[in-house]
């Protein structure tokens, strides 16, 4: 009886540690549990917070686009006078994230010497159309703001590169807004990723029932 009472006297012990570890688990599993869900709703919260924000700069770069739409349409011909006036106008609301304004004309290969002869005459004398590769129609870029970070854009053909002219056809036979995939950016003499954002203008007066008009 003696060692049998000793034994159980033994075992007592072990089975209350045993138990005691159990619900210690449980326990922290309960707790762990918790905290993953107020993590996960933490988490949750502060996705909608960027998705708001991402969403609310989108909307500004659009309503920035479209507003420059609407100026080019009621110009015979934009000068860098209207574009920088416009740009000026929406200072303090739109640059954040906005590395530039550029207004793009689409030229065939065969006008560019009469095509810089007019953009000079309009006020950019040293204006040069960069003439890289062999495409016939080159995306021109007359004007961009602000002028002094972007300077070296002027006359660049941003159809050069087929990511870029891909996005500016599709904006076209889309009549839509298109963003190129990332790209290198030079801004402030550095390289920087980035993406270009296109919204194409067309003639006024012209039809465009169809991707060809």
């Amino acid at each position: 009886m003696g060692i049998r009472a000793h034994r159980r006297s033994n075992i007592l012990p072990v089975t209350v540690l045993v138990v005691g570890v159990g619900f210690s688990v449980l326990a922290w599993n309960l707790v762990r549990s918790g905290m993953q869900r107020l993590d996960e709703k933490r988490f949750e919260r502060q996705v909608q917070r960027i998705e708001m924000a991402i969403h609310a700069r989108f909307q500004n770069v659009t309503d920035m686009l479209y507003g420059a739409r609407a100026m080019s349409l009621a110009s015979n011909e934009v000068s860098p006078q209207e574009w920088s006036a416009y740009f000026k106008g929406l200072e303090g609301r739109y640059s954040n994230g906005v590395l530039g304004l550029g207004h793009v004309q689409r030229v065939a290969r065969s006008e560019l010497n009469a095509f810089e002869a007019r953009i000079r005459r309009n006020g950019l004398p040293d204006f040069r159309v960069q003439r890289k590769g062999k495409r016939d129609w080159l995306y021109v870029v007359t004007c961009i703001e602000p002028s002094s970070l972007n300077q070296w854009v002027l006359g660049l053909d941003v159809g050069s590169g087929d990511n870029r002219r891909e996005t500016a056809d599709r904006a076209a036979r889309e009549d839509t807004l298109a963003m190129s995939y990332r790209i290198k950016l030079f801004y402030e003499e550095k390289k920087i990723p980035g993406y270009l954002l296109f919204l194409p203008i067309y003639q006024t007066g012209l039809a465009l029932e169809t991707e060809e008009q």
